[in-house]
């Protein structure tokens, strides 16, 4: 054994015979030091340290007693265990060297086997001591470095930073342990295997030259087939990579590692992944304790990548959101633009064209050709409507308003209007209703008159003649008497539709059987449109179809129970026989407007065809009607007060100061003329809750363009006929 190595042991005695007999039972095995006084002894403890002392209590100078009092108060020596060696034998001699720490009692004369045996156990004892003292002392250093990699981990405040802190992290982890190695590897299904992807590594110096020349970033665990198994179990591997399975040997040994621990981490209780910690240099066993300890780490590195990794994720949504939310935002903007710069001129081309429709003075074929252009005004107005809706489907700012309305008012409107649709066609158009029929219901009666008028002319378009029906019915639901189920038919005699077509119905912008419709117009948006508004009223659309021979829609839509009043049998009649209010297409002709040549209104709008069209419409009730092109105008004229306004109609979207802005200012004017001037929004930007915007900025009411005759008509009636 190499002598540096030994244990040492210090002989303090006055007799040489004495030292002579210890100096040869102990040489052999340890480092023997030896002085004749109680003074030489504790000079030379001090010097030396030795393991043991072996100290006689009967001497000249200082006695046994009077040396161990003096080791026992020095910080340097106070641990060292002692044995007396003592030819003395009484009880109270050993009672009071055991009182003062004397750890063990060699009597003389010495028996070299008691010596060796005694002075073997006190090494032995010693050592054991040692070797806990130093596990503690690892113990308690491997504790301070995760709270160091800890608190490292929490400093992170971004990405860069985090990557950062958990390598610092991960190196407090390595160097506590005096590895060359540590990394994280996550679990991630790739190819249709289950693999360890290597996410995070830190590398000694050592590490790194001889790591960095085999670099990998991801392996299979069929690469070794026992690791998923025994890690996925909570097992950990570990040792040198001599003593592993052929297989760990074959797939480590290019790595040039000696000593591997592998500790699985899981979360949420799922196999999350590993961390490695890889030994380069020395072949050795982890101990349990250390094992334990870097158990936590693992989790806490793999937890901290994990919670990084959620909370990008948060981050990404909710950036994600914020763009979604902007982006939403200029879809709103992107409509209601769209709204204004489609349906303005479309303004003009029903507006005019309906005014034209009521000279009676017009020559037959002039008065066709102009009905023709009101036609495709309409249809074009109704595919303008189907895109801006399903542009505000797609934005998810479409909406239901639902309200109290009447069945009969909500059938007349849907069959005056499709009248028109007939045309010239030998169809038979009938109203399949019963007397039963509830009076009113809670809903949104514009969007079903949207559903229903989509089916309808799609009924009216595919056919040239025979039938087309349209039924309807309502039921209460059986389980809540306060929800009533709407249920519709249309079923035409028209061209049908193909059984692989059926699938595709309900799709946007697709029609089917294009070939055979080449010549038919639309956007193939009404029964997207149709499906989506069904679902919002928690319905449903479906369809059967005979090629050749006609369709069948079914629609079935939830509405709110109002009262028990039914149509009854004279108004159901009625509506069959298409008698419950005059044909719209005749209105306008047949409306008797009020003489109001004193009235006098401001149209403000930037476009002139727009005022003509205005002008043109309350012409016909005699007002005097001025013209402004732009706000800042408009509250000049208000602001004048020469002449006064009895109504000002304002449009919405114009440059400079827009509609809103101009209502402002005028109601800011300091006079009650210009407080309670009755202003009218007259806009073409008709996105759902544009309405409600306008009354909360001093708007009296909302009028809608392309202008319908009617809802003027009320208008003019409830805020300007009386002035």
């Amino acid at each position: 054994m190499d002598e540096k190595r030994k244990n040492s042991v210090l002989i303090i005695d006055d007799e040489n015979s004495n030292i002579m007999a210890l100096t040869n039972f102990l040489s052999p095995e340890y480092t023997v030091y030896a002085v004749k006084s109680g003074q030489d002894g504790i000079k030379a403890a001090e010097k030396y340290l030795p393991d043991i002392i072996m100290l006689d209590i009967i001497m000249p100078d200082m006695d046994g007693y009077e040396v161990i009092s003096a080791l026992k108060s020095s910080e340097k020596t106070m641990n060292i265990p002692i044995i007396f060696i003592t030819g003395l034998s009484s009880t109270g001699d050993e009672e009071k060297g055991l009182a003062m720490g004397v750890a063990d009692y060699i009597t003389k004369p010495f028996s070299p086997a008691t010596v060796k045996l005694r002075v073997k156990n006190q090494i032995t004892m010693l050592m054991q001591k040692r070797q806990m003292e130093e596990t503690l002392k690892h113990r308690e250093l491997m504790l301070s470095a995760m709270n160091n990699a800890v608190s490292v981990l929490l400093r992170a405040e971004d990405n860069r930073s985090f990557e950062d802190s958990l390598i610092e992290g991960m190196e407090i982890i390595g160097r506590s342990v005096d590895a060359d190695c540590v990394e994280v590897w996550q679990n991630e299904m790739l190819d249709g295997e289950l693999k360890a992807v290597l996410k995070y590594f830190w590398f000694s110096e050592t590490g790194r030259s001889i790591k960095s020349d085999y670099p990998v970033s991801s392996f299979p665990y069929k690469a070794v087939p026992l690791w998923e198994k025994h890690l996925s179990q909570g097992s950990y591997i570990q040792g040198p990579v001599s003593g592993l399975s052929r297989e760990e040997q074959d797939f480590l040994s290019v790595f040039k590692i000696k000593t591997i621990l592998v500790i699985p981490t899981f979360i949420q209780n799922q196999f999350w992944g590993f961390c490695c910690i890889d030994d380069c240099r020395n072949t050795r066993n982890f101990s349990e304790d250390e094992i334990n300890i870097l158990r936590s780490g693992s989790y806490m590195l793999a937890n901290a990548i994990n919670r990084n990794v959620t909370q990008k994720a948060m981050i990404d949504e909710m950036r994600n959101a914020e763009i979604a939310e902007e982006s939403n935002k200029a879809k709103s903007l992107f409509l209601a633009n769209m709204s204004h710069e489609m349906r303005t001129p479309m303004n003009v081309v029903v507006g005019l064209t309906d005014l034209m429709l009521e000279e009676n003075s017009l020559e037959a074929n002039l008065k066709n050709n102009i009905k023709k252009i009101s036609i495709a005004g309409n249809t074009l107005l109704g595919l303008i409507n189907d895109v801006l809706d399903i542009s505000k489907i797609e934005a998810g700012k479409l909406e239901l308003m639902p309200v109290n309305y009447e069945i009969p008012s909500l059938l007349n409107d849907i069959v005056t209007l499709n009248i028109i649709r007939l045309e010239d066609k030998p169809i038979n158009f009938i109203l399949d209703i019963n007397e039963d029929l509830p009076y009113r219901l809670f809903g949104d009666d514009l969007r079903i008159k949207q559903i229903i008028n989509n089916i309808l002319s799609n009924a009216f378009k595919y056919t040239q003649k025979g039938t087309v029906t349209l039924g309807l019915s309502c039921q209460k639901d059986p389980e809540n008497k306060e929800i009533v189920w709407v249920s519709v038919y249309v079923k035409d005699t028209g061209i049908g539709i193909r059984k692989a077509d059926l699938v595709k119905l309900f799709t946007d912008y697709g029609q089917v059987d294009t070939r055979a419709n080449r010549t038919i117009e639309g956007t193939g948006l009404g029964l997207s449109i149709t499906k989506k508004l069904c679902e919002m009223m928690d319905g449903e659309i479906t369809a059967e179809s005979v090629y050749g021979e006609g369709s069948t829609f079914r629609i079935r839509i939830r509405q709110a129970f109002v009262e028990d009043t039914v149509i009854g049998s004279v108004l159901a009649e009625n509506l069959k026989k298409f008698r419950h209010q005059e044909e719209k297409s005749n209105i306008g002709r047949k409306l008797v407007r009020p003489n109001l040549s004193h009235i006098r209104v401001l149209v403000v709008d930037d476009m002139q065809t727009n005022l003509d069209v205005a002008a043109g419409l309350l012409g016909r009730y005699k007002m005097q009607v001025d013209c402004v092109l732009n706000g800042n105008d408009a509250v000049k004229k208000i602001t004048e007060e020469n002449p006064k306004y009895d109504a000002v109609f304002m449009d919405h979207m114009m440059p400079g100061m827009d509609g809103i802005e101009t209502t402002r200012e005028i109601r800011t004017l300091q006079s009650d003329y210009a407080k309670n001037v009755p202003i009218i929004a007259l806009t073409a930007n008709a996105v759902q809750g544009t309405e409600d915007l306008f009354y909360s900025n001093g708007f009296q009411a909302f009028l809608s363009k392309p202008i319908d005759i009617m809802r003027l008509d009320s208008i003019i009636r409830t805020y300007i006929q009386g002035k």
